[in-house]
């Protein structure tokens, strides 16, 4: 090397993101190796790109891939066969949030006494599970002297409405309460005096 001049070539690689850099022989075209004693030596550099895609680590490579939401859509269940099985306190518990507020509108015949038309809330019409559980907050209520009692009513849950036609009976009607019944009621609305507040 001492009278020999070396020149160094860049070889570029277009497929990856490397660079080698080759110690060549000025007298020859072919590169410089120790078995021919040409006294080159070939060093090689990878330079690292600026668009080098990011490594992949074991982490990253061991996650399960996600797999894309279902595009079926289910609907809702229409019948639940495993009611029956759950808790008894469950059970009960469900059947008391079906209830609902009501107003019910009574009216008076002197054949039937006090009743009304206001259907009677459906967990009383179900199953013997669901009347067994809601029918103590159910009473048969308003009877009178001559007629029993045939009005459903949860006192701290119902209104109790009085219509123009049974007006003329509301004092009677009143007389006819028990001092139970008298005590529980919480709501009552009358349509005369809602009539007369519109005008």
């Amino acid at each position: 090397m001492d009278s020999e001049q070396l020149f160094t070539t860049k070889a570029e690689l277009p497929e990856t993101s490397s660079t080698a850099v080759v110690t060549m022989d000025p007298e020859s075209s072919a590169p410089a190796t120790k078995a021919s004693q040409t006294r080159a030596r070939m060093t090689s550099r990878t330079l690292t790109s600026q668009k080098t895609a990011p490594t992949r680590t074991a982490h990253s490579q061991n996650r399960p891939k996600k797999k894309g939401l279902s595009k079926t859509w289910k609907p809702y269940l229409e019948q639940f066969t495993l009611f029956p099985k759950l808790p008894i306190e469950i059970r009960q518990a469900t059947w008391r949030f079906t209830l609902q507020p009501r107003a019910v509108e009574i009216a008076y015949t002197y054949n039937h006494g006090y009743y009304s038309h206001v259907g009677i809330p459906v967990a009383l019409r179900v199953n013997r599970d669901s009347r067994n559980v809601v029918s103590l907050l159910y009473p048969l209520c308003f009877g009178s002297i001559l007629h029993q009692p045939r009005i459903v009513f949860n006192f701290s849950m119902d209104t109790l409405c009085f219509d123009e036609m049974i007006w003329t009976e509301l004092p009677k009607f009143l007389v006819s309460l028990g001092d139970v019944e008298l005590k529980q009621i919480q709501s009552i609305a009358v349509d005369r005096f809602i009539d007369e507040a519109r005008k």
